[in-house]
């Protein structure tokens, strides 16, 4: 059947005897039938069925519920790690080509593992038309049949997606850095860590746009997955052995990203704009461009919109007759059962059918016994068929129940949902409320600004100062005359803003990299600690970082505990000359304070060790 045909068609095999095995097993789907003939055809196959009247329901419900969900699958997890290697590939151009990662290491080996769940959720329960309608609109069909849900056009679609999605996220980064700066939360480890946060945020965003019906677990799935992120960020950043041995700089990290007022506002701007992003393109399509589904769907909705009894419709949007089963007279000798027939394979939209009501008044009717063992002899005496008791029948002769397919609702697919079908009400409504959220965080934000914040831009070694936001005389200018040597820079600074104590004043020097992974990986933790160990330096610390040029061993080691950018500042008042006192409170950490100290006999013990307070003593007192 495929040879010789262009494109190579999809089969499907269908049989019930040994004689078919080698046909399902060529084809690609193989489907057995489970008969008189034995089950070496359902033991061959893909998919076992026990009549041939069920492949209807499997290959036009089941089928394309399945192929849909496994294309949003594939699709979004190129998606959400084409979003995170795009997000790693912008921060080079920034990060002077170093190579390093946005994100510390541990922390971005968990994002499929957070991202996981949501997504699984959507392949299992996901599905954009009921079971009726599928059946009713065969043609639906087709779009598995021609690939129209996952192929090179859906492909360079959602990569496309993916560097806009990211684009967003830049946006959020390169705006929001100054804050985290002067938060002291700027560092390498807490931004990349809130990044990520709000990478999580947009990624779960994502899995509820792509989710057509909610129910319980869809909810849950998410819910999950914030719980594990959280989880995760408890056990790595505050358990002080974990960090000793997996990353030391990320201890307390979170604590630090929390209180910082923008990460909150980007974990809701973030997500936020990829919304607009997103209902404003599906809505020109759905508008525009609309399929076959989308039609089922929005006609699915109004008629809920419309029905007078709003129950009925409510029971068929998820799954259940528009009217419940009537209910068929009991004996009284009849106790109630939970067997079921195999005939929920092909009920169109009911619920799983039990036994009894497939009875009549007559109290042997439902006995299966009959059936089952025709299908192979006694039912209780085949291996791996355990009949169990239910109740008792008139004449004392009990009631057996074989292994049937499992009739609950979540094994049926059948849980109370809700679909969310997109209409230009809901995209006015949702860019209302995103744009005005977004107005009223604005606002917040620069209402509770303390006071006026002034940038002063110089260039640091150049023959002219470059400068925005203040007035400094032009003719400063700040010339490091040669390698090694010192050079005193004077400029004179007018503030155009009252500004209410205490005045904050930060430093930064951009660009100025060290985010090398050479540098990020050369430091003793153990050293940094107070723990003298062996006489030889530890292994971590690079050659030039363990001793200097008298032979004396740098302690603390490593090129981060050596590379202290030590240049001083003064402030002094422009009218009188008076000295203005620079307070040095909150530069560090406390919860680096509380971790690091200097070892026992700190300094006069140790004759043979280069102490930093030698190395930079303009800088670091002798504590």
């Amino acid at each position: 059947v495929r040879k010789g045909v262009t494109p190579t068609p999809v089969t499907l095999a269908i049989g019930d005897g040994a004689n078919d095995v080698p046909m399902i097993q060529e084809a690609q789907v193989g489907v057995g039938i489970s008969g008189r003939e034995g089950k070496q055809a359902v033991n061959s196959a893909d998919f076992g069925i026990a009549q041939f009247r069920f492949l209807q329901r499997l290959l036009l419900v089941h089928g394309r519920w399945n192929y849909r969900r496994a294309c949003k699958f594939t699709l979004y997890s190129f998606w959400k790690n084409a979003v995170l290697v795009l997000l790693m590939f912008y921060y080079n151009f920034v990060s002077g080509y170093a190579g390093t990662s946005l994100f510390e290491n541990w922390v971005r080996a968990s994002y499929n593992v957070v991202l996981g769940v949501p997504i699984i959720a959507v392949g299992v329960f996901d599905r954009d038309v009921s079971a009726k309608d599928a059946l009713e609109n065969p043609e639906l069909y087709n779009t598995g049949r021609q690939g129209l849900d996952l192929n090179a056009m859906k492909l360079i679609e959602t990569l496309l997606s993916a560097a806009i999605h990211s684009m967003v996220v830049l946006c959020m980064m390169y705006f929001t850095l100054p804050h985290f700066i002067s938060n002291g939360a700027g560092d390498f480890y807490t931004f990349g860590t809130s990044v990520f946060a709000w990478l999580i945020m947009t990624m779960n965003y994502r899995v509820a746009f792509l989710t057509t019906t909610w129910n319980s677990i869809s909810l849950l799935s998410l819910a999950a997955s914030f719980v594990m992120f959280a989880v995760f960020l408890l056990l790595y950043c505050f358990v002080d052995w974990r960090l000793r041995v997996l990353s030391a700089w990320m201890y307390w990290v979170p604590v630090h990203m929390f209180t910082t007022p923008v990460f909150w506002i980007g974990c809701f701007v973030a997500p936020a704009l990829a919304t607009v992003i997103d209902i404003f393109k599906a809505y020109l399509l759905l508008e525009f461009f609309p399929d076959k589904r989308d039609l089922i769907l929005e006609r699915a909705s109004a008629k809920c919109l419309k029905d007078e009894d709003i129950l009925p419709c409510a029971r068929e949007r998820v799954g259940l007759p528009r009217t419940p089963l009537p209910a068929f007279p009991a004996t009284p000798s009849l106790e109630p059962t939970l067997s079921s027939t195999s005939f929920v394979f092909d009920h169109p939209e009911g619920p799983v059918r039990g036994l009894d009501s497939l009875r009549t008044a007559d109290p042997t009717s439902g006995d299966t016994s009959l059936a089952d063992a025709a299908d192979g002899g006694d039912a209780g005496k085949r291996k791996g068929y355990a009949p169990s008791t239910t109740g008792d029948l008139e004449g004392g002769r009990q009631e057996t129940q074989p292994n049937r397919p499992n009739g609950s609702s979540f094994a049926q697919q059948d849980l109370p949902s809700w679909q969310f079908v997109l209409t230009w009400r809901k995209t006015l409504a949702i860019s209302a409320i995103v744009g005005t959220l977004l107005l009223v965080f604005g606002g917040a934000l620069i209402g509770a600004a303390p006071s006026p914040t002034q940038q002063l831009q110089l260039q640091y070694d150049g023959p002219a100062p470059q400068h925005s936001g203040l007035q400094v005389d032009s003719n400063s200018s700040c010339v490091i005359e040669g390698r090694g040597q010192s050079t005193a820079c004077h400029f004179r600074v007018t503030v155009k803003h009252d500004m209410s104590p205490p005045i904050k004043v930060d430093f930064v020097i951009d660009p100025f990299f060290q985010n090398h992974p050479s540098y990020l990986e050369s430091f003793s933790f153990s050293e940094l600690t107070g723990s003298v160990g062996d006489v030889q330096p530890s292994k971590h610390c690079k050659l030039g970082s363990e001793v200097n040029a008298s032979g004396f061993r740098l302690f603390p080691c490593g090129l981060q505990a050596n590379s202290l950018f030590n240049d001083t500042f003064t402030l002094r008042d422009g009218k009188t000359g008076e000295l203005l006192h620079l307070g040095t409170d909150g530069i560090a950490w406390q919860s680096d304070l509380r971790r690091f100290e200097n070892p026992q006999g700190y300094p006069h013990r140790l004759h043979d060790f280069s102490w930093l307070f030698q190395r930079f003593p303009t800088v670091i007192p002798k504590l």
